[in-house]
């Protein structure tokens, strides 16, 4: 009898094990279920955007004086996507005018001196016609930059004589490289811009008029020239260009580039609550310019960000975490 209350015993007791041990695995798996469903929620905030971090920034009202923080709306803004490129200005021989005169005569004043800038019309000399007797003025037939004086004062000319070389120079031509892997960018008709170290404050305009077929072998690089607007003449000949090939362009949402701060190899900015927090977001960034940065996802029209003491939101954001680790 005592044998066969022990082994009813042990039954008893592995079957009591048995069911503690399944309703421990059970809590076990909703725990980890629910962790995960909660780090999943947490992962975006309320507009289904992805989070920096779960945690706001409260920063009282005197540290974001001391701060210098300046916030700035979430706007749309005209904003260009422009490939980089350098080049020099080339010289273009269609574009230069030889000045004839149409009798044999003698030279009695010149009025036009190597790099003038003349107009259509401008008087360049005076030449006595020998068969007439007549004083004659010599006109410049198109404008441009005299790129040449052929004469002087009591020389003798006829009908086969350059008097003087103009060069039209209001529209230039330009020579660009741009690298084999962005050649499939460039099309003929894209708007350009160029900047030179001579005037660094003017930008010139143009577009692209060819692209060559072939790419060079040793810079695995392609030309392609574009016609400046140079209506200045300030622009010369073989003077090094930096250009800028505009590929697109529209209005999209942007932000100021020094809102935007790096973390974790992510892209930052810290937007405000409207009280005395900031929400550290991450953006999804597309091109830029020298101001801006254009937003593909991560904000909206008219949210408020941190633009200038951003990055002193940034070092909070990294004080903070550091605390957290040491309290683990």
């Amino acid at each position: 009898m005592n044998k066969i209350t022990s082994i009813l015993l042990m039954l008893f007791l592995a079957v009591f094990v048995a069911g503690c041990s399944g309703d421990k695995n059970a809590d076990t798996t909703k725990h980890e279920q629910h962790e995960k469903e909660t780090h999943n929620e947490e992962g975006k905030d309320g507009h289904g955007h992805e989070k920096g971090e779960s945690k706001l920034l409260s920063v009282s009202e005197e540290s974001r004086n001391t701060m210098g923080l300046k916030l700035a709306s979430v706007e749309y803004r005209g904003i260009e996507e422009a490939l980089s490129v350098t080049g020099y200005t080339a010289k273009d021989t269609d574009k230069t005018h030889h000045v004839l005169a149409s009798f044999q005569g003698t030279v009695i004043d010149v009025k036009a001196q190597y790099g003038d800038v003349v107009k259509n019309g401008s008087v360049l000399a005076v030449i006595k016609n020998l068969r007439s007797g007549i004083e004659e003025e010599i006109r410049s037939e198109q404008g441009g930059i005299v790129a040449g004086v052929n004469i002087s004062q009591g020389q003798q000319v006829d009908d086969m004589t350059s008097l003087f070389t103009i060069t039209d120079m209001s529209n230039i031509y330009a020579n660009f490289d741009v690298y084999e892997k962005d050649a499939g960018k460039v099309q003929v008709g894209q708007r350009v811009t160029v900047t030179s170290v001579a005037y660094p404050n003017k930008t010139f305009k143009g577009k692209i008029v060819f692209i060559s077929p072939r790419i060079d072998d040793a810079s695995r690089t392609i030309k392609i020239r574009a016609e400046i607007n140079n209506t200045d003449y300030l622009l010369k000949y073989n003077m090094f260009l930096n250009g800028k090939i505009i590929l697109s362009g529209g209005q999209y949402i942007v932000v100021p580039l020094k809102a935007v701060q790096q973390y974790d190899n992510k892209h930052l900015v810290f937007v405000s609550n409207g009280k005395s927090e900031f929400e550290p977001r991450v953006i999804e960034i597309g091109f830029e310019d020298e101001e801006y940065v254009q937003v593909r996802r991560g904000l909206k029209s008219g949210e408020k960000i941190a633009v200038d003491g951003s990055f002193l939101l940034k070092s909070e954001l990294l004080k903070s975490k550091m605390g957290e680790g040491c309290a683990e």
